[in-house]
């Protein structure tokens, strides 16, 4: 069956996939109303967080979209059936040796069919992901895919491609905000003129205009600015404007003035980049003694009572016995969860080995565990009802460990709350 053709069973699997991511990440899109999904379109994320970047865009709209992936995970058989059935594609590069180019044919060939039967594409141009708010390099394969559509077919049908902006708050911890942020399609056409002239500066002018659509939508921080003080002053104010209920949209467009400002700031005012370098270093220091983290700062801003606080500490405390008896319920497939975690050595590969692990491991091992039960107990009722048990102490876990989690580091705030927040209001003041 073509790539292109509609799956009920991958639907299904979407289906499951984007509740789950949706529910790893608070998510806010933007842009995405705009679009027509069902348009002949490349959509061309920024690749900061593995495989979580691919499934921000899958989670946009009830669609089955076309991703392309390098060749070399295609290498087993029985994982490129797989990976076709989760409509990916390889792409081969002269890295896989010049006799492996020919089969990009074949892979174009069939992009073309997805294209014409309006299924959109999605192509990370960066090549490999890099966990910094930087867009770096284009590759300049999703130009050639786009203009080879456009130019060598018979139809000659248009295609645009659009950037989708991937904000991550943070690239692991669940329940994080996420803003995804879709630009303006480029049509491909409007360099008809350019590429009869030059196909190279066609691509060129095409890319261009694609990198400058990522960095309006993306934060961006320049190669040669000081990438730890101006990262670290972003999150500090996105930690404060999120505990003051502040939108997303409104936090991405200040994080992007924000860094403008340092940017300059640094280039033409080093001694009051100095200042800031200096005060930003300081409040850091101050958090990391309570051993609290840069996205803890807005703590200092919450409007939580000590009774509040109290209360909370007294309700995690009574059911406490429950959290215990969820723990157990789900200790296995934790265990082989983190197993399979410390085989990662690429640290941005967690968030999307939790969210993978947690979405397959726990459902099958919820299912071995009742049937365990139902022949223990003799029960078909009863492991009906532990069964449903399940994944229901698997919610009420991450619940009570998220609220306790939360409760200290409120705690440990509450000695240096006044300091943090004067802190921070003379930073943002420079």
């Amino acid at each position: 069956m073509g790539i292109h053709k509609p799956s009920y069973a991958y639907s299904l699997l979407k289906g499951y996939v984007d509740f789950c991511f949706l529910k790893y990440y608070k998510v806010t899109f933007q842009g995405h109303e705009n679009l027509d999904p069902h348009a002949r379109a490349i959509y061309a994320p920024n690749h900061q967080n593995a495989l979580m970047d691919a499934l921000a865009v899958h989670s946009a709209y009830r669609w089955q979209l076309v991703f392309m992936a390098r060749s070399d995970i295609f290498a087993n058989k029985t994982v490129a059936k797989i990976l076709h059935f989760l409509k990916i594609l390889p792409v081969y590069r002269i890295r896989d040796g010049f006799d492996q180019l020919s089969n990009n044919e074949e892979s174009f060939r069939q992009t073309f069919d997805v294209l014409d039967n309006n299924h959109p594409l999605t192509i990370l141009p960066e090549g490999n992901h890099e966990g910094k708010k930087r867009l770096r390099t284009l590759k300049k394969g999703i130009a050639r895919i786009a203009f080879s559509y456009r130019h060598d077919n018979a139809q000659k049908n248009d295609i645009s491609i659009i950037a989708v902006g991937l904000n991550f708050f943070d690239y692991h911890k669940p329940g994080s905000p996420l803003l995804i942020k879709f630009g303006n399609p480029i049509p491909v056409s409007s360099q008809d003129v350019l590429y009869q002239e030059s196909p190279a500066k066609a691509t060129n002018a095409l890319m261009k205009e694609l990198e400058t659509e990522l960095r309006r939508n993306m934060l961006h921080i320049a190669e040669d600015a000081d990438y730890d003080v101006i990262d670290a002053h972003v999150r500090l104010y996105a930690s404060m404007a999120l505990q003051q209920k502040v939108g997303l949209p409104r936090i991405f467009d200040r994080q992007k003035e924000i860094i403008s400002r340092l940017e300059k700031m640094e280039q033409e005012e080093p001694a009051q980049f100095s200042k800031v370098k200096n005060a930003t270093t300081k409040a850091i220091e101050l958090l990391q003694e309570q051993r609290l983290d840069v996205d803890d700062a807005g703590l200092a801003f919450s409007k939580t009572s000590k009774l509040k606080i109290f209360s909370q500490g007294v309700l995690l405390l009574l059911s406490f016995p429950l959290y215990a008896f969820a723990w157990i319920q789900n200790l296995i497939p934790t265990l082989v969860l983190q197993n399979l975690l410390a085989k990662f050595k690429d640290p941005h590969f967690k968030s999307s080995v939790l969210l993978v692990g947690t979405i397959f491991l726990f459902p099958i091992f919820h299912g071995l565990q009742t049937l365990v039960f139902w022949i223990v107990s003799g029960s078909w009722q009863w492991s009906l009802v532990y069964l449903a048990s399940l994944p229901l102490s698997f919610i009420f876990k991450h619940y009570w460990k998220s609220s306790f989690a939360n409760l200290r580091k409120r705690r440990k705030m509450n000695p240096i709350k006044a300091r943090v927040r004067s802190m921070m209001e003379k930073l943002f003041s420079i």
